[in-house]
């Protein structure tokens, strides 16, 4: 093809996919008339690029044309059709995370963006066709046969997920997170007695796992308990700490006069399988990957059922929900108490009366885990608890959105909807408490939320997605047989089974398989808490707040941080350079399994 053909070819196809482009944004949450011109504008430019790289590599311009043609336009599609009816479309913090899976080599982009990314790219195809067919008449391009462009079309998308981006390189504003800003931060970073900067073993989270597995029955041989008393753990879902206050939860607000409460408590993650993790195992995320990747039970509750205890499960949802059954209580739970889904109201309330009805029925020692759920997504109470008004429709399509999606119009809705939620727990709550406290031998009782939920207040719906405070801040309560209380200003998830463990006289003799700390101990240098991003080994991120600061940073590799704020995640003018060092270097100890 000559020279100038191949310009009219180039250009064909550029005013094709942005007048399609054009059509394809025009759906719900799309922008006003400039920026949709511009997006489509952006997209001809994108394609042309593209296709004009294809071209020169395959030798025909037709096919590698059409092939780029075909990619842009089933990626708005996609992009813009989940927009409309799941919320989250493809900006800055999807982005991150599809790169953040793709270095990682996960798979984790649901079958619904497959499947729209598929149908995207058959309508892109079908509507390139027709324009090009008008086209064709003004510049001379010539067709090629569909699999030609099905096959140009696969090579380009497997060439662009194959190769990640640089984190120094022209795309570095694309790069996730903040590891573009690293170099802000190495001046902060962890330095060794001779002056070299301390780095953090990927590999060391396997190496334990393994070993934890493989000397699982020497671990619990002999342990013995003291004081045995049975142990009811409550865990609310997405439920953060500032739900709690006396006008909506006042029974809660009023526990920690006579339960353990610390003042700053974190989840050890930002959804439900993180949370759950350093509930039951009693391990900080720094050993997530390697027990998520084995799929290991918790050992302490291996431990309870030797030690005599029978382990109860009160749920709602289904085990299969990111493999919860597999992952947590196939072979540590006895009992399987368990309500269908579809009703929170309806199964929380259930719930809680089959634990006081069996709690009656039978003899310890037993261990009882109750999860409710009304405050998770849909977040549910009767109409006697709409107490905090406005709220969102009940119908609304809610999941992990971002400031592009509609819902962000509904914020403040939704955020009420889980306060009058809470409140619904809160009735629960207290009626069942009390009936606990009243026993002869009452038990020791744990209350605490897996994780938080953020209301767009940083610019995104949900959970998952970060370390800051609304997703990951949630209250905890520990009631003990007598009044207790803790000097740590800090607490996470890792700390719970550690302060039970200790309550109760529990003395593992085989060794040591937990990295929290006894909130009934206290050590100045453990005034910390860990929380993290759950992610795979290779973009796993942690922050550990601690002495007024929250520091992020990456467990593998040099140890330094990605950010530094202050409370509630200020911003800081200056940061400390000896606290903020000090602090992670503690943070880095409790890799270690005490």
């Amino acid at each position: 093809m000559k020279a100038g053909a191949c310009a009219r070819h180039q250009l064909a196809f550029a005013v094709a996919v942005g007048l399609a482009g054009a059509l394809v944004l025009v759906a719900p949450a799309a922008p006003p008339g400039l920026a949709l011109a511009g997006v489509a504008l952006g997209l001809g430019s994108c394609q042309l690029v593209a296709g004009t790289g294809l071209a020169l590599v395959s030798r025909r311009a037709d096919l590698g044309h059409w092939a780029a043609a075909c990619g842009v336009l089933g990626f708005a599609a996609a992009s813009r059709v989940h927009v409309a009816f799941f919320g989250v479309g493809l900006d800055g913090d999807t982005l991150g995370l599809a790169l953040d899976a793709l270095r990682a080599r996960e798979v984790v982009v649901p079958p619904r963006w497959l499947a729209l990314a598929g149908l995207g790219g058959v309508l892109g195809g079908a509507a390139c066709g027709l324009l090009l067919a008008a086209c064709r008449r003004v510049f001379g391009a010539q067709p090629v046969p569909l699999p030609r462009v099905a096959l140009g079309a696969a090579l380009a998308g497997a060439l662009a997920l194959a190769e990640p981006l640089p984190a120094d390189g022209p795309l570095r504003e694309l790069v996730p997170w903040s590891a573009a800003r690293a170099d802000e931060f190495a001046a902060y970073a962890v330095r060794d007695a001779r002056g070299d900067v301390v780095h953090l073993d990927p590999d060391e989270s396997s190496r334990d796992s393994a070993a934890l597995a493989r000397e699982k029955e020497r671990l619990l041989a002999g342990a013995r308990i003291e004081r045995p008393r049975d142990v009811v753990m409550i865990v609310l879902e997405s439920f953060r700490w500032d739900l709690v206050s006396e006008e909506g939860t006042p029974y809660l607000a009023r526990l920690g006069e006579r339960c353990l409460h610390p003042e700053l408590h974190y989840a050890s993650g930002a959804n439900t399988l993180a949370g759950l993790f350093g509930l039951l195992h009693g391990l900080s995320m720094f050993h997530f990957p390697g027990v998520k990747e084995s799929l290991q039970q918790p050992l302490p509750l291996a431990l309870l059922g030797r030690l005599g205890y029978e382990r109860r499960l009160y749920r709602g949802f289904d085990l299969a929900y990111t493999e919860l059954g597999e992952r947590f209580f196939e072979g540590t739970i006895d009992r399987d108490v368990a309500e269908p889904g579809g009703d929170a109201v309806r199964a929380d309330a259930a719930l809680v009366e089959q634990l006081l009805r069996l709690r009656r029925a039978g003899a310890g020692p037993r261990f009882d885990l109750l999860v409710l759920y009304a405050t998770h997504w849909g977040y549910v109470y009767p109409p006697a608890f709409e107490r905090f008004l406005p709220v969102a429709p009940p119908d609304l399509p809610l999941g992990n959105a971002t400031g592009a999606s509609p819902l962000r119009a509904w914020a403040e809705g939704l955020k009420n909807r889980q306060r009058n939620a809470a409140a619904y727990l809160d009735s629960l709550l207290g009626p069942l408490l009390e009936q606990l406290a009243a026993e002869a031998e009452p038990p020791l009782v744990v209350v605490t939320g897996d994780h938080g939920e953020e209301f767009f207040e940083r610019g995104r719906l949900g959970h998952t997605w970060d370390v800051n405070d609304e997703m990951v801040r949630v209250p905890l309560w520990i009631c003990l047989p007598e009044p207790a209380r803790t000097r740590y200003r800090y607490a996470d998830h890792t700390d719970v089974f550690p302060t039970l463990f200790d309550a109760l006289g529990v003395e593992p003799t085989g060794g040591a398989f937990l990295t929290g700390k006894s909130l009934l101990r206290y050590e100045p240098a453990r005034d910390f808490a860990l929380s993290g991003v759950p992610r795979r080994r290779a973009r796993l991120r942690m922050a550990v707040a601690g002495d007024g600061l929250k520091v992020h940073f990456l467990p593998f590799g040099a140890l330094q941080p990605t950010a530094i704020l202050g409370l509630a995640d200020q911003p800081l003018p200056e940061a400390p350079r000896e606290r903020v060092v000090d602090l992670l270097r503690r943070a880095a100890e409790q890799r270690r399994i005490r």
